[in-house]
Formats: structure tokens, sequence, C-alpha cells
């Protein structure tokens, strides 16, 4: 029997967020329209959903991992597992033996965060210093993997993969330190490479781009305050007005000596769309906030609508100009990986309800339709964009790209994209052609309970 949760009045702990209570599994989903084949593979999904009540201080970054999955193959949805990560506050509760875990500096904070396959195996993510967890076929915990002894101390939420060597890089922090890592993992899954870039003002780094050549890391104007840690708040991060924000160009082969900063208008940027050079600049895509943790520390709620941003970093002169692409609400942006690092044309973008209601200020001005449910699917190009409408209460998930095989062109494939259905009260998983995401779904697999509103998830191939 899995404890009940309780809401408690906590916006995170209800509507969209509302948590599912335990965990299930379901053989041979009923389907709508038909999967394509040359689908073999794994939708996971990951997310906070606590495991207990946690009342008003609850925060969204809080809350223990749980994993969705739907195994794709021949054209059918063969099941749907949700599974909690069994790290040490999971399996107290559910009365379990403990797995194997290490811990670094103390930090075992849910890995809520990502779930990414790499070198064969499934890893859930967390930034801020915990260990990736491993989890084997059916979503169990096998317990923290360590990238067979090589990793220094905690990875990252959000790895980039060269296309070109198969390498997963990522920029890692530690609270309180001021430093952050540039770690990369080759494809056999072992850390070669560690470089740590001195960064004073101790900053929450979120996400980073990566071209062909260079590592941009965001050392914008949340930073760790001490005087927050010492009260007791749960994310002890807040909003400097007084720094300037900089982004960073890293040799990705280069000593921390080689760095070169930028300063930037201030911004906060928490996931990136893609970065490549064009000639001798770097252009990054990004959704930017006009600030964050600014409210309060560590706070996500009402510090202004975010938007899609375009950033041009001019090597001869040293400068950046900053071009606005989309003033229009949305988050979660994701591409053709296979682009990574290179000039690519599209990007594939998320709005709902829910997530708007926390970012968007009480006293921001905003378009009637700021807080629908969408997805966006810009063509960069063409400076022009087309999207899908949802109805109200049909909260929408991050798209996910998941190439046909053999793919001809950049937008060759499907996007795989989680909708709550307000009338089952479970959600769906819906296949889109990537190339016209306004089409009816090519498949809309019908989930046997609802997904709550989570963070990243990956399209992981059958090897």
């Amino acid at each position: 029997m899995n404890p009940r949760i309780v809401p408690e009045g906590n916006r995170y702990l209800m509507n969209g967020y509302e948590p599912v209570e335990g965990e299930i599994e379901a053989f041979d989903l009923a389907v709508t329209g038909s999967i394509p084949a040359d689908l073999d593979g794994r939708f996971l999904r990951n997310g906070p959903n606590p495991i207990t009540a946690q009342g008003s201080r609850h925060h969204l970054f809080q809350g223990e991992a749980m994993v969705h999955g739907v195994r794709i193959r021949g054209g059918r949805a063969e099941w749907y597992r949700n599974r909690w990560v069994r790290q040490a506050a999971v399996t107290r509760q559910l009365h379990e033996p403990p797995r194997k875990a290490t811990v670094y500096g103390g930090m075992d904070v849910p890995v809520n965060t990502h779930v990414v396959g790499h070198a064969g195996r499934t890893l859930a993510l967390v930034e801020i210093g915990t260990l990736p967890y491993e989890l084997d076929g059916d979503l169990g915990t096998v317990g923290t993997w360590d990238f067979e002894g090589t990793l220094p101390g905690g990875f990252t939420a959000h790895p980039h993969w060269d296309p070109d060597t198969g390498d997963m890089h990522g920029v890692a922090y530690f609270p309180g330190m001021p430093m952050v890592q540039h770690i990369v993992v080759s494809a056999a899954g072992r850390v070669t490479r560690v470089e740590h870039v001195h960064v004073p003002h101790c900053p929450m780094i979120h996400d980073f781009a990566l071209t062909r050549n260079y590592v941009l890391i965001y050392d914008l104007q949340v930073g760790f305050d001490p005087s927050v840690a010492a009260s007791g708040a749960l994310i002890p991060y807040r909003w400097d007005p007084e720094y300037q924000p900089r982004i960073g160009l890293l040799p990705i082969n280069g000593a921390a000596s080689e760095i070169r900063w930028f300063d930037v208008p201030s911004l906060w940027i928490f996931h990136t769309a893609n970065a490549f050079e064009v000639g001798n600049t770097v252009v990054l895509y990004a959704v930017t906030h006009p600030r964050m943790c600014a409210t309060y520390p560590g706070s996500v709620e009402y510090n202004g609508a975010p938007r899609f941003e375009k950033l041009v970093f001019d090597l001869d002169s040293g400068t950046v100009t900053r071009e606005v692409v989309d003033v229009r609400h949305q988050e979660f942006p994701r591409i053709n990986d296979v682009f990574t690092g290179r000039p690519n044309r599209y990007v594939y973008m998320m709005s709902n309800e829910d997530l708007a209601d926390s970012f968007i200020a009480r006293d921001e001005t905003v378009a009637p339709d700021a807080r629908s449910n969408r997805l966006i699917k810009y063509d960069l190009d063409q400076g022009t964009s087309t999207e899908r409408l949802y109805r109200e209460r049909a909260i929408i998930g991050e798209p996910i790209f998941a190439p046909t095989s053999p793919a001809k062109g950049e937008d060759d494939g499907y996007i795989l994209l989680s909708a709550s259905d307000p009338d089952r009260g479970a959600t769906d998983l819906q296949v889109l052609d990537a190339r016209d995401i306004t089409a009816p779904p090519l498949a809309t697999i019908h989930l046997p309970a609802r997904m709550p509103i989570g963070f990243h998830g990956s399209w992981i191939p059958s090897s």
C-alpha cells in the first residue's frame, strides 16, 4: 500500500501538478490511429511526485522522482509503467531495502529532472551534486552510477551530446562552491575530461550549450546566498540585481584559463534550444526569463513570462547582440538532437496553463491566450512558426523528437507529446508528424493513469 498524498493547498500539489498516489503498470495499451512501425524503443519522462504530503512549503523543484515510461514496438504500445526512483527517502516510505548508493557531499536530493540513455544505461538525473541513478529496462532502480568510478562528484540535469563523437557533456555545480565542472563522458560511459572553471558568484546553472568548438557556461544573476542557506530555506539561491551576468565560451578541449567571458543583458536561462557557430560568431537560441528567484529566494513564481530569444556572440568585437524571436509564453525547447551544436532550422516548444500561471507576474500584461496549452514549431530559417492548440486543462508536456529510420531531413521524425485528457482523467501520449504538427495525430496512446506535470524526458531507441 502506498501512502496517500494530500495537496494541502500548494499550487505544486494541485491541478496539473497533483501527484499520483501509487505505482501501476498496464499492458497492450489502447491506441487510436496507427503507431509508426519504425518506432522501437521507450518514451520516458521524469518529474517530481511527492510520496508523502509536503504542505505549504513544497517547491516546484522538490518531490521524489517518478519516471513514467511507454514501451513501443511493432506498432504496439506494449506497456506503461510509473516508478519512483528508489532513493533513501523512497525506500524508507515504502519499507523496502535500500538500494546501492554513493552520496557526494551529503547531497541525495531527488533525481527528478531528467531521464536519459547513455552507454547502454538508463539514468535519472538532477543537478546540484547528486549522482545519477541507474534504472533497468522496466524502470526498476539499480542504484547510483558514477561512470565506473570516474565521476568526481555530482553531474548535471542537462547533458548534451556531441553528434560526431557520441560524447556526453555536462556542466556541474555544487551549492556554495565557487567553480563549475565541464565534464565529458565518452560514448563508452567513462569520464574522460573534467575542467574546473572559477565562478565566484556560485551561480545556479540549470543548463548550458554546446557547439562544435565551445561549451557555453551561463554565469547569470541567480547565485548561492549563505544567509539564505543558514535560514533553512529549501532553495538557497537568490536573484542578485547588482551582478553583471555573463556567458563564457570555453574551448571544448581547452583549459579553464582559455574561457572568454561575454557580458550579457539582465536575463535568466533555464533551457537552451541550441547553439552553433556561423563564421566568427556563436549563435545561441534559448528561452529567457526576465529574472528568477527574485520574488523570494529560490522562487519561480511571478518572475515574469519567458520568451524565445537569439543571442549572437561576435568573437572579433567581443560584443553580444540580442534579438527576440517570440514574446509568447513558452518553455522546454527541444530539437532533433542530431543537430546539437550545428546549424539547425527547427525548434519545438510548449506552453501549458499551470506553468504559465507560475511564471507570469501578477502585474504583468500578457496576451489573452498567454495561458493556453499549445505546441509550437519554429522555422528559424523562415522566421515563422506554426502551433497546435489544446483545450483547457489538456495540459501538455515537453515535446520529444524521435527520428524516423532512416531519416532524410531535420524534421523527418515524430514528436512524442503527453497531453492530459480531462474527460478520462488520464493522460494520452500523442505521436505527431514532426513535419506538420497541425495534422491529426498519427497515433494517440491512451495511458491508464494521469501523468502530472514534470520536467524532461527522452526517446530511447532499442539498441
